[in-house]
């Protein structure tokens, strides 16, 4: 499992045609980016004159997560679904991937101020993305010694890989514990120029790289047996993941908890 990512859905699980459906998409089509709208409610406390607002963002993002064993796959599948595609790390950075920055939040809204300092951290990156966006948009500074929009995506860049790693009491947030997490992301608009980004079903994806369709990147499918299986689902689970990767022609493993299976 050293330097490989994993990707595991779905995080529902609803029967094995709906999972065998989700996985010939990808198949089919690519890498799903999700839509994903990053609330930050929290009080900005270096916010100038006591102004206050709320942080906004907007990302499209297809996440994966760096695990070492089989007891952290169990227990990853177990939170996040029964079936995992695993890549080579060093593709994922290829394509642009990058590990996530998870942000310390506050508990409570009367925290001390020492508990504030990832949020502001976060309010910050977003002060300068704006005066930014101010100076090229108004040519502010002429210069040939910076070049301004690569300042300014590095800057969005930040702000896309940093993640809060709590929630308020009651959000319905999944229980996660972020500091556990080793997460990846690649992100729309800031992937490699080789990589080929697609729509379908008004959903961006990640159709290929380098001109070779995104599912020859994949490595291995590992089909887990969480709790929300039974053992008839997964076997039929199991063996419908087989036929499929057998009608695409995959040269990847098919792995049954610590049995693997030779390529197909």
């Amino acid at each position: 499992m050293k330097n490989h990512l994993y990707h595991f859905f779905p995080r529902k699980f609803e029967g094995v045609e709906e999972t065998v459906s989700i996985v010939r998409s990808i198949l089919e089509n690519g890498l799903y980016l999700s839509k994903e709208m990053l609330h930050l409610n929290w009080k900005d406390i270096h916010a100038v004159s006591g102004r206050q607002r709320k942080l906004e963002a907007e990302q499209f993002r297809f996440c994966l997560t760096a695990i070492s064993n089989e007891v952290e796959l169990k227990d990853h599948a177990d939170r996040f679904g029964a079936v995992g595609l695993e890549f080579n790390m060093d593709d994922i950075v290829r394509m642009g991937g990058f590990p996530v920055f998870y942000v310390p939040t506050p508990k409570r809204e009367n925290a001390s101020i020492e508990e504030y300092n990832g949020i502001s951290l976060l309010y910050r990156i977003a002060d300068a993305q704006q005066i930014f966006e101010y100076i090229v948009e108004h040519k502010v500074i002429q210069t040939n010694d910076i070049d301004l929009i690569n300042v300014l995506g590095a800057i969005k860049f930040l702000a896309n890989i940093c993640y809060p790693t709590q929630r308020k009491p009651n959000s319905g947030s999944a229980d996660i514990n972020y500091y556990k997490q080793r997460e990846w992301r690649i992100i729309y608009n800031l992937t490699s120029k080789n990589v080929t980004i697609g729509k379908h079903f008004n959903n961006y994806t990640i159709q290929a790289f380098d001109n070779i369709p995104i599912r020859n990147y994949i490595t291995s499918i590992s089909i887990a047996k969480n709790k929300d299986i039974s053992q008839e689902a997964y076997d039929c689970l199991f063996n419908a993941m087989a036929e499929l990767m057998h009608q695409y022609g995959l040269k990847c493993e098919l792995d049954r908890a610590d049995v693997k299976q030779t390529k197909y």
